[in-house]
């Protein structure tokens, strides 16, 4: 952006130095001249640069709070990956627990058979136990079997307890991360629709302050096509009557050079020397010029169609210059006693009345020489 910037400052610096004024980033008009003089034009033309520079700020926060924004969806995905994964592993403690506590029921069941038997086995008489024995010793050897049999399920039933609080103690932790992600997650969400409301209401200003500097601009516009229009009709009075061409009004500045657009009449484009010299022959002599190329290919194209050329001036004809890229053609106005002629023209910098291209133009003691003549009639 502030690249941008400095090549505008750039252009505009150099447009100064050139003549050229430039509305909206669109060169609108060339001039050696300052069209915007008016009060009205100066109060719009720091108008439109006032909105324009809120509007580049406002939309300059709004890209800011995008950019946080997106950093701060980042981030709730990465929370609520966080919370699926711990919710994973809470389940998974969940059936770790179930499968302990099923199976200290199960020891437990065994080991109250154990002493149930044992229970009865204390209940029996010392006959009833020595006839079930053989030996004192096989009685023993039953006795510490028992006994043994009990302190391995003691000891198995114990740690299965322990390892089942263990587990529901990881599993309340687990528990209490993800309730506190899951608080965490909304206070960034909470956050987000901040930024984001924050966000639409800069894109709102960005785009009020757009439509700020539209309707200054086109103030701007119209005051300088007034000054421009006023301008121009200093220079319609010439020797053989008046600028009569219809685009006098809207040249400079409508030329192809400065909107982009090439609009075609008369012969060739508004405010060029092809368009004038074109309408000059369809108001004196009704002679509609169509597709005759540039100006330097008049003679040629007029010849083809039956019309005479020569390098014999008369008023009312039009002078045409195969030189330069494009060449160049005239209205002459008038032959002086001394053979020079006069002529009205458009397009020529040296000249035109605002010393610019595209603009209407009188010069007088031309030599005849310069050009070559279409004639008419």
């Amino acid at each position: 952006m502030n690249a941008l910037k400095r090549i505008l400052s750039l252009i505009l610096v150099l447009g100064t130095i050139f003549g050229m004024t430039i509305l909206n980033g669109e060169i609108t008009n060339v001039s050696a001249r300052d069209y915007c003089v008016s009060e009205t034009c100066k109060a719009a033309s720091a108008a439109y640069e006032e909105a324009t520079q809120k509007a580049e700020e406002a939309q300059a926060h709004a890209d800011t709070l995008e950019g946080e924004i997106q950093r701060l969806q980042s981030e709730i995905v990465m929370m609520e990956s966080k919370i699926a994964a711990n919710k994973a592993i809470a389940e998974d403690l969940a059936n770790q627990i179930a499968e302990q506590e099923a199976l200290l029921a199960q020891q437990q069941s065994g080991f109250a058979e154990i002493y149930t038997e044992a229970y009865f086995d204390q209940e029996e008489s010392e006959l009833i136990k020595a006839l079930k024995y053989k030996t004192f010793s096989e009685r023993a050897e039953k006795e510490a079997r028992d006994e043994s049999i009990k302190a391995q399920i003691s000891s198995s039933a114990n740690t299965v307890k322990e390892t089942a609080e263990s587990l529901k103690m990881k599993k309340a932790q687990v528990e209490a991360l993800i309730e506190d992600q899951e608080i965490q997650t909304a206070n960034i969400a909470a956050n987000k629709a901040k930024q984001s409301e924050l966000k639409s209401k800069y894109e709102a200003d960005a785009s009020k302050y757009n439509e700020d500097a539209k309707a200054a601009d086109a103030i701007k516009a119209e005051e300088m096509s007034k000054e421009i229009a006023k301008y121009n009709s200093i220079g319609r009075v010439v020797a053989s009557g008046t600028n009569s061409y219809p685009y006098a009004s809207s040249c400079p500045q409508q030329n192809w050079r400065y909107t982009g657009k090439v609009i075609l009449a008369y012969g060739g484009a508004i405010c060029e020397c092809t368009g004038y010299a074109g309408y000059k022959a369809y108001e004196r002599y009704g002679v509609t010029i169509g597709s005759w190329g540039d100006a330097k290919y008049w003679g040629i194209s007029a010849s083809s169609r039956g019309y005479r050329v020569d390098d014999k001036p008369e008023a009312g004809t039009v002078g045409y210059q195969t030189s330069g890229t494009w060449g160049h053609v005239v209205w002459i106005e008038a032959v002086n006693s001394d053979g020079s002629v006069n002529l009205s023209e458009y397009n020529n910098r040296y000249s035109s009345i605002s010393g610019g291209p595209a603009d209407f133009g009188y010069r007088v003691n031309v030599p005849a020489g310069s050009f070559r003549y279409i004639h008419f009639r």
